[in-house]
């Protein structure tokens, strides 16, 4: 994850992705707890400290914490999108698939 947070903050798109089963330990991963946390926290503490140590620019970190601000953490359990970040269920949507 080290090297995905700095490319974050020299500008480049990165993203992770958690996929497996239900109680594969996807939320753990990504969340964990205060003594072990996931690697959410870690990316975030470690962008952190690559700004206070390398002088990054203070405005891609907060671009960064607004842009997971608006980009919950939302898992798909049969047909309903869980918001991992506030744990409601958020408006069932509809799923379609093209058969064209």
């Amino acid at each position: 994850i080290a090297k995905l947070v700095e490319a974050v903050l020299q500008g480049r798109n990165r993203s992770v992705f958690f996929y497996g089963a239900i109680g594969a330990g996807k939320t753990y991963t990504m969340l964990g707890t205060m003594e072990n946390p996931g690697l959410m926290v870690l990316a975030l503490q470690q962008e952190w400290n690559l700004i206070e140590s390398d002088g990054y620019c203070l405005k891609a970190f907060e671009a960064a914490i607004e842009t997971m601000r608006k980009d919950h953490a939302l898992q798909r359990k049969q047909e309903k999108f869980i918001d991992e970040l506030s744990c409601k269920v958020q408006k069932q949507q509809q799923l379609w698939e093209d058969k064209g």
